[in-house]
């Protein structure tokens, strides 16, 4: 296949010998015809298992035969879900920096974010908070949760408009949904694979029967962002 000399070949061992024939490009046939002889077959049965997380591997032993063992797994935990927790609040705080700062080039975190861990309870909650859930293997459920001075600047930053009379609270909670879905949706492509299969829900208001149903009482993993434009809280429940 032009890949190695004869030199090379000859301080290979035999097991990797063996293996070359599943790449592409390796046949046995002199001359190809219309249904062989092209080395492809081999290469595309293992680049379909590598797509699913398998391995495939050639074992040979002389006078005994030739043995191709794939292994695929039973469970795939695609996309999102294949990374801890921290990984992915790491990701979603850098997300929403990148937003905030509008710096899409943006690499590293500032310092100004404080991270623990812990257990949800009313504590964490400020003015506003917005549930989403990223489904697939297992949910990866998230909230956000930001004061009226964080607010008031990602309405602006929206383009969305205050009303002069009357509450503001659903200009509010119209930002908030977006920024969340926008900070999601960019942890997803950054953390993507091949075999991603996610399904990023609509975000929505977290009421407070919500937040005692499918919030309250867990571990979470929790990032803190406290500057001069107000405060916003990233938590990423730990499943």
């Amino acid at each position: 296949i032009g890949k190695y000399t004869i030199d090379e070949l000859e301080e290979l061992s035999d097991e990797v010998i063996c293996n070359m024939v599943i790449e592409d490009g390796v046949t046995s046939f002199m001359a190809p015809n219309s249904f062989a002889g092209r080395g492809v077959g081999m290469g595309s049965i293992k680049e379909v298992v590598e797509n699913v997380n398998g391995s495939i591997a050639v074992k040979s032993e002389a006078a005994f035969g030739v043995t191709y063992e794939i292994i695929i797994p039973l469970k795939q935990e695609n996309g999102i879900v294949e990374f801890e927790n921290k990984e992915i609040l790491n990701n979603l705080c850098l997300q929403a920096e990148r937003l905030l700062t509008k710096s899409e080039k943006k690499s590293t975190l500032s310092s100004t974010w404080y991270k623990e861990s812990g257990v949800v309870d009313e504590n964490l909650l400020l003015d506003v908070s917005s549930f989403i859930s990223a489904r697939s293997y297992r949910d990866r459920r998230m909230f956000i949760s930001a004061d009226e001075a964080f607010l008031y600047q990602l309405i602006g930053s929206y383009g969305l408009h205050l009303k002069y009379k009357g509450s503001n609270l659903r200009v509010m909670n119209e930002a908030i949904c977006m920024f969340i879905e926008d900070i999601s949706g960019m942890t997803i492509e950054s953390l993507s694979t091949e075999q991603q299969n996610v399904k990023l829900e609509s975000a929505c208001i977290m009421s407070n029967k919500m937040f005692s149903e499918t919030c309250k009482g867990h571990t979470a993993d929790v990032a803190d962002l406290d500057i001069s434009e107000g405060k916003l809280r990233i938590v990423v429940l730990t499943n």
